[in-house]
């Protein structure tokens, strides 16, 4: 009985073996062959495919082996070059081999035939094994080929490219016996998937390399201390920030002393402090920020600037002008300081944010301009304007395609902002609609993944404004309370930003433990 894909298998070349009769009649294949037009007919019903008949096909016709079993490549040799050739012949001489195992019964071992059925077994299998070093040795130098391939379409972020690379590298690794090659493909389509924003897909091949490097390293080496840092990031990327500092806890700690002279040890040690604010705890964050900052390097240190310069704008100890001049032109330092812009809703820090050079490619272009639309149309409707482009242009914002989880995080923010929105437009009634939705779907959210402080910041602040000071009954009096708890909550943990929403005596205290904190 055959298994699912050894049936798949048989289909495919039963199909591949359909189209040769467009080039010969099918008693000129049989002829070729070996064999009658009548065998043929019947292994193109549903025969199972004997290996001989895979190799009568590439002997008798010039097809190649490749395409025959797995659909790649040109269909005759004649159209592959030598050296593809001879790694299709290696594969059909592996199938063979793997057949002529397949055939043997291990119950004859205890008949009078057991030495010979010993001696095919174990010849079956040394070729088995010495095709398989060939394989590896053919494939090697079109693997790393390839793997070069698929780093320069990630850089260009030209994914359609970047698409076909793994499809060729995920046919081409098994043949490949090398491990360090395969590592290399693994690591890189990890942190591509990552910077294309696949965070789910990103964290699923992390975990693999991770799992592979500690079970292989008899030590905890820079290697593999780097593919925990990754693992991290794909975490955090998915609002799983207590993960990801667990994560890098642990990589740390194994590092030991050595580890503290690693470029990615402060890289790890920054990401750790920027984390740690996400999970609330600004001032902690900042002190590990701050504290590692100059131990990173200066080209290091302007891809992070903007990352410091915003959880200094939380803090309330930079201004918005100096972080703009502090912040490296790019896609992220524009998406970054412009919720800070919307928390301060001033048309002025708008446009500023939107007008910042980038020289960075965007790894989302389309966000990139809806983002810059946005914070120019609503300063536009704040300053008097209308508010109707900018609630178009929030309305077409494109949610994430990364996970359930990170599109509900999208989701409500895309959600504040248009709350945000109404409130400045006048528009109270919708405005309160949407708040109270928000506020639902911070209850229903998994505990695990945290939503950005300052778009909990700004949906809170809105509810606020929309009290204006009246004290509120029913599920709005309930949001306005939950406002005022997560400020202060947040202000005596550094966010200085929310000073507006806390009261004297609070600010007071805050400050106090501050000083001894």
């Amino acid at each position: 009985m055959q298994t699912g894909n050894e049936a798949d298998l048989d289909n495919g070349i039963r199909e591949r073996l359909r189209t040769l009769l467009e080039r010969y009649p099918q008693a000129e294949i049989a002829r070729r062959c070996g064999t009658t037009p009548s065998n043929i007919s019947r292994y193109l019903r549903d025969t199972k495919i004997p290996a001989e008949l895979c190799a009568a096909a590439v002997n008798g016709l010039g097809i190649n082996p490749v395409w025959l079993l797995s659909g790649e490549g040109a269909p005759l040799l004649s159209d592959v070059s030598a050296g593809t050739a001879q790694m299709g012949a290696g594969v059909l001489q592996l199938v063979e081999a793997m057949n002529a195992v397949a055939r043997i019964r291990l119950g004859a071992l205890a008949g009078k035939q057991h030495a010979q059925t010993l001696r095919e077994l174990n010849d079956a299998l040394v070729i088995y094994e010495k095709l398989k070093q060939q394989l590896s040795s053919h494939s090697r130098p079109t693997f790393k080929e390839l793997i070069n391939g698929l780093s320069s379409a990630a850089e260009a972020s030209d994914w359609k490219r970047y698409d076909q690379h793994v499809a060729a590298l995920d046919q081409i690794s098994r043949l490949s016996e090398d491990n360090d090659l395969k590592m290399e493909f693994m690591s890189m389509k990890a942190y591509s998937e990552l910077i294309r924003g696949n965070a789910i897909k990103a964290s699923e091949v992390q975990r693999q390399v991770f799992a592979a490097m500690l079970a292989n390293n008899t030590r905890f080496n820079i290697a593999t201390f780097d593919h925990a840092k990754r693992l991290g990031m794909t975490l955090e990327w998915l609002g799983r920030s207590e993960d990801a500092i667990g994560i890098w806890k642990a990589a740390i700690a194994l590092a030991g002393r050595d580890g503290r002279r690693w470029l990615t040890y402060a890289m790890t040690r920054f990401m750790m402090g920027a984390s740690t604010v996400r999970l609330g705890k600004l001032r902690k964050g900042l002190a590990i920020m701050q504290r590692i900052w100059p131990k990173i390097p200066p080209e290091r240190q302007n891809q992070l600037c903007h990352v410091l310069a915003y959880d200094m704008l939380l803090a309330g100890t930079l201004g918005m002008d100096a972080a703009i001049q502090m912040s490296r032109p790019s896609h992220l330092a524009r998406e970054t300081l412009g919720v800070f812009a919307l928390w301060l809703e001033d048309p002025r820090a708008m446009r500023n944010v939107a007008t910042m050079e980038t020289d960075v490619k965007s790894i989302a272009p389309e966000e990139e301009r809806l983002w810059k639309e946005y914070l120019s149309s609503l300063a536009d409707g704040i300053n008097g304007g209308s508010f109707t482009k900018a609630r178009t242009t929030m309305q077409e914002w494109p949610l994430s395609e990364s996970g359930p989880d990170q599109r509900k995080s999208h989701q409500f923010a895309k959600q504040v902002y248009l709350a945000q929105l109404e409130r400045l437009a006048g528009e109270h009634d919708a405005a309160w609609k949407l708040v109270l939705e928000n506020e639902q779907t911070i209850r229903n959210l998994p505990r695990a993944l945290r939503l950005e402080n300052l778009v909990r910041g700004i949906h809170y602040r809105t509810a606020l404004k929309l009290a204006d000071g009246k004290e509120l009954a029913g599920v709005q009096g309930a949001v306005c309370a939950a406002a005022r708890k997560y400020f202060a909550r947040g202000f005596k943990k550094g966010f200085g930003c929310y000073r507006e929403f806390v009261d004297g005596a609070i600010a007071a205290r805050a400050g106090l433990d501050a000083a001894y904190k």
